[in-house]
């Protein structure tokens, strides 16, 4: 039989495909999916995305329900053959480390470094210690279990306020900003809190805490200041392709406003920065959280080895990350994308999506949803 010259598509598969990081990889590929079959996996079946990939499998929580979930993975694997895998959470990221390193077929396949990198991005710890050890400005940490001796140093040095964050947390939960001695002793002795010097203005806090005594709680409160965003596209063999830098107007823990930053030194900085993590073996997208103090001194403040919420936003701003990832790991699969003008600043607001109770019901009774069964 001769070849028909079609190639077939290339499978893509998305862990927590329902998260804001999928809904962002949407976003970046809606017109230019065409040679791609998009492949959900998520643990709630009626995130508003789901329905706009191309099958979605609902599968046990990943965090809650490791076991059923590996259990349902490999059955999935074995049917779809996915061609790429992509971590959407924090935690993907890891498992997917780890299971590379278990089973090195997949290797070709997943969009990620090695576990140990993986892992230092994913405690906040490791996260100082592999900066220190390296000469990377990571904001001052520590365990909440140290020495007396060396939290007391730590409190010297930093002052109040500070930061109270879970070792391993995600998405700012669980990070309180603490101002006194007496908060902080509800802490101490814990091996699953770290500490952290507060990077944003105390003056702030101090004027907030002022108004909350004289006119009470407000409702909707946040001390969010403009955070710097480092995204790095790092090759298969761990050459960095690409950095962009921007600067993220926050409101309740997501960026309302993405605007490139210009500045030369800096993006020469975050270049080195990304580098010095590339030489460690990371492979696909890196992310690296900073943000100035109130001296005018950047500090890093996280790790993300993965796509991130603002990556659409990014593609309007001039960095295609997800074409220059894809067409690095699979070859030439889809156009890059190249903004017709200089666009600096991108605002974010939420969109309305209508969601079809029967397609929610279909999935949860079938666990496997495709689009080709409703003529779409």
């Amino acid at each position: 039989m001769k070849n028909s010259g079609i190639n077939p598509k290339k499978k893509i598969f998305f862990l927590s495909g329902g998260s804001l990081v999928g809904q962002n990889l949407l976003a970046s590929l809606q017109d230019r999916r065409d040679s791609l079959t998009l492949i959900a996996l998520n643990s709630i079946p009626s995130e508003p995305s789901l329905f706009m990939y191309d099958k979605v499998y609902l599968v046990p929580s990943l965090v809650k329900k490791r076991d059923g979930f590996l259990q349902n993975l490999f059955k999935i694997l074995e049917i779809e053959k996915p061609d790429l895998i992509i971590p959407c959470r924090d935690m993907d990221v890891f498992f997917l480390a780890e299971l590379v390193e278990k089973y090195p077929e997949f290797l070709s396949k997943a969009i990620v470094g090695p576990k140990n990198i993986a892992y230092l991005m994913l405690d906040k710890n490791l996260s100082y210690q592999f900066s220190v050890d390296n000469n990377l400005p990571f904001v001052p940490t520590i365990r909440a279990d140290s020495s007396q001796d060396a939290l007391e140093l730590f409190i010297r040095e930093n002052g109040f306020p500070l930061l109270i964050k879970p070792v391993e947390g995600f998405a700012s939960i669980g990070v309180r900003i603490i101002t006194n001695i007496s908060q902080l002793k509800m802490f101490l002795g814990k091996e699953d809190i770290i500490i952290q010097r507060y990077l944003g203005n105390p003056k702030t806090v101090s004027q907030y805490l002022n108004e909350f005594k004289e006119y009470g709680l407000p409702l909707f409160h946040s001390f969010e200041e403009t955070k710097v965003s480092i995204q790095g596209c790092v090759s298969t063999n761990s050459e960095v392709l690409s950095t962009f830098v921007t600067y993220h107007i926050m409101k309740n823990g997501v960026s309302s406003k993405v605007e490139k930053c210009l500045d030369e030194e800096l993006n020469n900085l975050a270049a080195l920065w990304v580098n010095c993590i590339a030489k460690c073996g990371w492979k696909g997208p890196i992310n690296i959280q900073s943000q100035y103090d109130s001296n005018g001194d950047l500090f890093i403040y996280e790790y993300n080895g993965r796509f991130t919420g603002a990556t659409s936003a990014r593609v309007y701003l001039g960095m295609d990350e997800v074409g220059i990832i894809f067409n690095e790991w699979l070859g030439p699969c889809i156009s890059s994308i190249f903004p017709q003008e200089e666009n600096k600043l991108v605002l974010r607001a939420p969109v309305s999506r209508l969601l079809e109770t029967k397609h929610i019901s279909d999935l949860q009774k079938n666990l496997f949803w495709d689009k080709t069964n409703y003529g779409k």
